[in-house]
Formats: structure tokens, C-alpha cells, sequence
């Protein structure tokens, strides 16, 4: 029972060091694969740098887009009051004009009242 044991132990053992010696090879593997050395691994840091940049932008872009929205939102708003507001003022520009005709004629015949009753 104890020789099993120990065979048992043994092989375990030596099934435990054959894969941590393969463990040791996939770490060395993965380390050259991910070293800053690697022109593959560079150019992979350097496109992912672009693609943040360029998602950085877009975000902003679309902050800016929606501004932008908002502001003609605005504006149309305003057009539409701004139309009322014009329509009303001229309205009130005819009213105040003819309002001026009449105060020009009445002037007009106080002055030749005035004149006629001089005259007499």
C-alpha cells in the first residue's frame, strides 16, 4: 500500500513539473508577444490610441450636434413669435400713421380757420 502511494506520488510530482515547465514556456511565449519590442504589438497600441482619439472626437462632435440642434430649435420658435411680433408693430405703424394724417389735417384746417378769422 505504501510503495502505491509513493508511485502515485511520484507520478503526480512529475506530472506537476512537466507542467509547470510548460506553464513557464507559455508565460515566456506571452511575455515576447507583448513586449513593448514587438513591432506588431506596437502598431496594435498605436491604432487602439487612434481609435480612442477618434471616439473621443466623435463624442464631442455629437455634443456639439446636439447643441447646435437645440439652438435652431430655439430660433425657429422664435421666428414663428418674431412673424406675430412683426404683423402686430406694423398694425400698430398703420394705426399711428393714420392717426398722424388726421392730426396733420386737423392742423391744417385750424390754420386756415386761424388764417380766415385774421382776415376778418
Amino acid at each position: 500500500r505504501y510503495n502505491e502511494l509513493k508511485h502515485v506520488s511520484k507520478v503526480r510530482q512529475k506530472d506537476l513539473t512537466t507542467r509547470n515547465d510548460e506553464l513557464r514556456d507559455l508565460e515566456r511565449d506571452t511575455g515576447a508577444r507583448t513586449s513593448s519590442d514587438n513591432p506588431l504589438a506596437r502598431q496594435i497600441r498605436i491604432l487602439e490610441n487612434k481609435l480612442e482619439k477618434a471616439t473621443m472626437k466623435c463624442n464631442e462632435a455629437g455634443a456639439f450636434r446636439k447643441t447646435y440642434d437645440h439652438i435652431i430649435g430655439r430660433l425657429k420658435d422664435e421666428k414663428r413669435h418674431f412673424d406675430v411680433q412683426l404683423a402686430q408693430a406694423m398694425d400698430t405703424l398703420r394705426a399711428k400713421e393714420a392717426d398722424l394724417a388726421e392730426l396733420i389735417q386737423m392742423s391744417n384746417d385750424a390754420h386756415r380757420a386761424k388764417e380766415a378769422a385774421k382776415a376778418e
